[in-house]
């Protein structure tokens, strides 16, 4: 019985030799560079560069701060597409803003059209958002479009119309002028953040 295990193992690897060996075209040829040593042929091959990483969670001393960074990972994994696409649609709108800057009756009409689709298609899903991912939503955005959310809101809504959301916003415990700070109070989110986009989480 033993026999037959050894032939058939045999067998195999003959099998799969020829198989390989089946493969080679006769039209290349392939020239690589050689060392001996040892009285060995060594064939030297260039490999092109990876970069393999793995997250790695911090490490916290209580169970209570590992919970928040549990849910700090899970906000910002929800928020973070919104905040890109607000990046994305930011740069499409701009320049089309800026044509019509001295026109503010067709700046008005088209903002209402940004607004209706906008909130259309992510009105709902804003709105079930809760007071943690919103707060990561605001910070997001801010490093997406590389300014807070008042100016953002000032830019396309006017003075007055960030004023009043900013007022609002305090009232809710946000500040809508709050910047990112991507290696202070928010190196948690922007470590995330990278993992994200990174494709580790």
């Amino acid at each position: 019985m033993r026999k037959k295990g050894y032939l058939f193992v045999l067998m195999l690897l003959m099998g799969a030799a020829t198989a390989v060996w089946g493969q080679h075209n006769a039209d290349t040829l392939i020239i690589m560079r050689a060392q001996a040593l040892d009285g060995d042929t060594l064939f030297l091959v260039e490999l092109p560069v990876c970069e393999i990483t793995c997250y790695k969670p911090p490490s916290f001393s209580t169970r209570r701060a590992e919970r928040r960074y549990t849910r700090l990972v899970r906000d910002v994994k929800r928020v973070f597409p919104y905040a890109k696409e607000a990046g994305k649609k930011l740069n499409d709108y701009a320049p089309l803003l800026d044509s019509l800057a001295d026109n503010k009756k067709a700046q008005k009409i088209y903002f209402k059209q940004i607004e209706e689709e906008l909130m259309s298609v992510y009105g709902e899903e804003i709105k079930r958002l809760n007071f943690r991912q919103g707060k990561v939503l605001i910070k997001l955005i801010d490093r997406e479009c590389k300014q807070s959310s008042y100016e953002v809101l000032k830019n396309f809504r006017g003075g007055f119309s960030a004023f009043f959301w900013q007022s609002m916003a305090r009232l809710w415990g946000y500040n809508l002028k709050n910047t990112y700070d991507s290696t202070g109070e928010d190196q948690h989110i922007e470590i995330i953040v990278s993992a994200i986009e990174k494709g580790e989480l």
